[in-house]
């Protein structure tokens, strides 16, 4: 009799273990979201934001993704400065973006040299540089961009890109 109690109560909390299991397997949230990797770290400032990746550039993407009203920690490389990109059709000045540093202290957005060259997408869109972030190399960022007036064209699925540019002689 007592052979059979635990054969009963083994069994009963192997078919717990695999309903918990399928359980939490069919709960999982297999949408796509941001692209997360090991250098930029996510948290969500506002709102349900869907993020279509459909408009990235031909090459492989050596940038962060960052969607409205998302705030990424991006690191600052040692041979490139960072631009924010947005596309050409965008009101800049909708735009509201905010870098800090890892104190929390506001870093400086400058306007990006004039001869940066377009970048085109891989479904006909092009980005350009918006702002050039003025942090020194090896620094870890958070970046945040928000469109408050809803201004942009699909503010809900855009995305900015922080992409490091070029090599900076002389630092």
């Amino acid at each position: 009799m007592r052979e059979t109690l635990f054969a009963h109560i083994r069994s009963t909390t192997s078919i717990l273990l695999a309903v918990i299991t399928f359980s939490t397997v069919g709960c999982s949230d297999d949408r796509p979201g941001p692209k997360k990797n090991s250098e930029a770290a996510s948290t969500r400032t506002s709102g349900a934001v869907v993020v279509d990746m459909d408009d990235d550039p031909i090459q492989d993407d050596p940038g962060v993704r960052i969607p409205f009203g998302w705030s990424k920690k991006v690191a600052v490389p040692a041979d490139a400065v960072l631009d924010i990109k947005g596309t050409t059709g965008w009101d800049k000045t909708a735009l509201r973006c905010e870098v800090t540093d890892a104190q929390g202290q506001k870093v400086e957005l400058l306007s990006p040299p004039d001869d940066i060259p377009p970048e085109s997408a891989a479904h006909g869109g092009t980005w350009i540089p918006l702002w050039t972030i003025a942090a020194a190399s090896g620094a870890m960022l958070s970046v945040t961009c928000r469109d408050p007036d809803r201004k942009i064209p699909n503010t809900e699925t855009s995305f900015v890109r922080v992409v490091p540019r070029g090599v900076v002689l002389g630092r």
